[in-house]
């Protein structure tokens, strides 16, 4: 289900902020974020890691309220390699906020939100 979000990059190097801004849900939030990043794809949530090689990185959340701020940085779990190692360059990026209530695909399971792609540019 597609949201409303903003996502760009903090003043602080290789530390990008994802906000939280669903309207429609009026209470805290606990999932795993996932960020997907594409240099080729538009649509990079609905690719497969590991058949395409793409950056990926996932947090979890405990008790998220609409508005509030979660990182992606160093620490997330990455795919295939850390935040601050990726190659420099525009890509399509992509947040899903997976809430776990099955489904095949994180990126197309019923009740999971997303953003629609947005390029950013790492530099």
């Amino acid at each position: 289900m597609p949201g409303n979000w903003l996502f760009f990059r903090s003043e602080q190097p290789k530390v990008y902020r994802q906000f939280y801004t669903c309207w429609h849900l009026k209470q805290v939030f606990r999932a795993r974020v996932f960020l997907y990043l594409s240099k080729d794809s538009k649509s990079p949530k609905d690719e497969m890691v590991g058949v395409y090689k793409f950056p990926c990185f996932a947090i979890t959340v405990n008790n998220v309220k609409p508005g509030e701020k979660v990182v992606f940085d160093d620490a997330s779990i990455y795919y295939p390699v850390i935040l601050s190692d990726i190659e420099r360059g525009t890509y399509n990026a992509q947040v899903v906020w997976d809430k776990n209530d099955g489904g095949r695909s994180i990126g197309g399971s019923p009740g999971n939100m997303y953003n629609k792609s947005i390029l950013v540019t790492l530099e």
